[in-house]
């Protein structure tokens, strides 16, 4: 069998999507099977990919092949803010998180292009709130807004707490994802605060409480109107970054209201104003379906700690080894639960009233939900039972 023509396409979109993928040139090279001075010769247009090459190449960078003979490269990728664990903020973004970013943002558009934009929703939350706000008030108005009551969190488990929160956020018109196959070390979760459906993504392979704080403090940025890039300190910490500690205070202010957490036994019952120990703190944690850490903040804030003994238990706890395993504790899910759950009721409904309207056909709602045709019906099913 004769060798398969050259690929004549444009080297700057291949070193674009390489880019764009955040591989190296070895780590290309090595994935595309072939040297890297080889892929070093292509990416400046001195030499070409065998045709079987190139589509190789178009599958290790997640781009259609039709993308690499465009004349000018399209706009970069944005990176919205994101939370990281302090001790790996600095480091570039893995491939799969680029790719995980840019499957958000063409679920976001698929949103914008199938939905007709009613009045179901106005956004008008979106950038409606300044540094210069109080954020415990903020906090105060988000549960409102959410309606959410006192005591929803008594006698129930953390996932049912996880899914409240994110149910109130959908039904104001922001998008929530899930994203899998990235470490939580990497990143925790990350927002676009952008009309028409901002957007939250939270790590699937966080903790479902810290993943209820990931919801609020990206809900926070889109009151900001802020999704640029965001490097935080401490996941809950007290960095130098305005926007981060006011979202960190909207965030523990809605979670774990000043009133309710006054009022408790275990505060009530406190005599030291300074000291608290583990006990104390995970009885108020499991209480309030939040983090050791989020507790200990929310008296910090309201001045029954002080900032050495948060600082001491703080370092304490990010020592700790961070779980890389898929939460494990929720039940056990079948394809169109998974379906639903990755990419939340919202976008889930938005993709299958457009199919139902004809506007799009089966085999797009196949590959606009990641699953095949025969769970169609299941998830719909799932789907009716939720709205």
């Amino acid at each position: 069998m004769g060798r398969t023509p050259p690929a004549l396409v444009n080297p700057l979109m291949l070193k674009w999507a390489r880019d764009q993928r955040g591989l190296t040139l070895e780590q290309a090279a090595r994935k595309i099977g072939i040297d890297v001075d080889k892929l070093e010769e292509v990416e400046s247009g001195t030499a070409h990919l065998s045709f079987a090459k190139f589509r190789r190449a178009a599958w290790t960078y997640r781009r259609p092949t039709a993308v690499f003979y465009l004349k000018e490269t399209p706009a970069s990728l944005r990176i919205p803010s994101f939370r990281r664990i302090a001790r790996h903020s600095n480091r570039s973004l893995s491939p799969r998180l680029r790719l995980e970013i840019r499957r958000i943002y063409q679920k976001r558009n698929s949103a914008i292009s199938l939905s007709e934009l009613g009045s179901e929703y106005d956004w008008d939350y979106v950038g409606s709130v300044t540094l210069d706000d109080d954020p415990e008030k903020v906090g105060q108005t988000v549960r409102a807004m959410f309606g959410i009551s006192d005591m929803f969190h008594v006698g129930v488990r953390d996932y049912h707490a996880f899914n409240t929160w994110r149910g109130a956020i959908e039904r104001v018109g922001t998008l929530v994802f899930l994203i899998s196959g990235v470490d939580v070390e990497e990143m925790r979760g990350f927002s676009i605060a952008e009309k028409p459906f901002p957007v939250i993504a939270a790590n699937r392979r966080d903790g479902v409480r810290p993943r209820c704080f990931t919801l609020l403090h990206e809900f926070s940025h889109i009151l900001l109107g802020d999704s640029s890039i965001c490097e935080i300190s401490p996941a809950h910490g007290t960095g130098n970054k305005s926007h981060e500690k006011f979202c960190n205070h909207v965030a523990g202010a809605a979670l774990v209201p000043a009133n309710l957490l006054l009022s408790t036994r275990v505060v009530k019952s406190h005599t030291d104003s300074e000291v608290w120990s583990d006990g104390e703190l995970q009885q108020l944690a499991s209480r309030f379906k939040v983090s050791r850490d989020v507790i200990l903040r929310r008296l910090l804030t309201l001045e029954y700690t002080t900032t050495e003994f948060y600082g001491l238990k703080h370092d304490q706890w990010s020592r700790q080894v961070v779980p890389k395993k898929v939460d494990t504790s929720g039940p056990r899910e079948s394809i169109h639960e998974r379906v639903l759950r990755t990419d939340g009721l919202t976008y889930t409904s938005i993709v299958l009233d457009a199919v139902h309207e004809g506007t799009i056909t089966a085999a797009d709602v196949s590959e606009l939900l990641g699953m095949k045709l025969k769970h169609l019906s299941a998830l719909e099913d799932l789907v009716s039972r939720q709205e």
